[in-house]
């Protein structure tokens, strides 16, 4: 297994519209409010649980403990689920940590849900989806509430990937010129831009959205 600090990484707050090429006409403020969640049934599940949130919204019925059953497990976190889902938040891999975007939305589609893995997405797209009436699910740092400095992770196939600690995933459901608002565990809470897209992008600004 080899670990090193990822040197690319930025590790400050990033600014808080970072895209080259902005979307035009987009609002200066959009919510969506018919959301609904629950919390997680088991201590590293967030990722199931948030994917039949974000499926419910779209009309889609998933059973929380079925979805997780059917995830595939790897000690590579961008092929399965990584670790015991009893183990203490907190680890990166091989140690019980989660699962990232593209698993997820695989075993979404399976579901017939329309799911597509994006990494990076850009703040503006982001932005685009929520003015559209689409949540996104997107995974942060905590829930989005603090930064971790990414770290490269190679598992046994010789995958290389970017994982951090406290690895966690919430709905972003709503902006407003200084704040991202979110679902986290079926809870509404509110950061500020500069601190969402920090957490966000430790991760590659990964995220999953209704369309490639």
């Amino acid at each position: 297994m080899l670990k090193t600090w990822c040197m690319e990484a930025r590790i400050g707050a990033p600014d808080p519209d970072p895209d080259p090429d902005p979307i035009p006409g987009l609002p200066p403020r959009a919510r969506i409010y018919n959301t609904t969640g629950q919390p997680q049934a088991l201590p590293l599940d967030c990722e199931s649980r948030v994917a039949v949130d974000w499926a419910g919204f779209f009309g889609y019925h998933i059973n929380e403990l079925q979805f997780f059953n059917r995830l595939p497990t790897s000690d590579n976190p961008d092929a399965g689920f990584v670790g015991n889902v009893y183990g203490v938040w907190g680890q990166i891999p091989p140690y019980p940590y989660g699962v990232h975007a593209e698993p997820v939305a695989a075993l979404l589609r399976d579901y017939g849900v329309p799911a597509y893995a994006h990494r990076p997405l850009r703040w503006d797209d982001l932005k685009a989806e929520i003015a559209a009436g689409r949540p996104v699910y997107v995974w942060t740092i905590g829930a989005a509430s603090s930064n971790e400095i990414p770290i490269y992770y190679t598992s046994k196939d010789g995958h290389r990937s970017i994982v951090a600690h406290y690895e966690h995933v919430v709905i972003v459901v709503g902006y407003t010129e200084s704040e991202v608002i979110i679902m986290d565990g079926g809870t509404i809470k509110t950061r500020g831009i500069q601190q969402f897209l920090g957490s966000w992008s430790a991760l590659g600004n990964m995220a999953i959205l209704t369309h490639p």
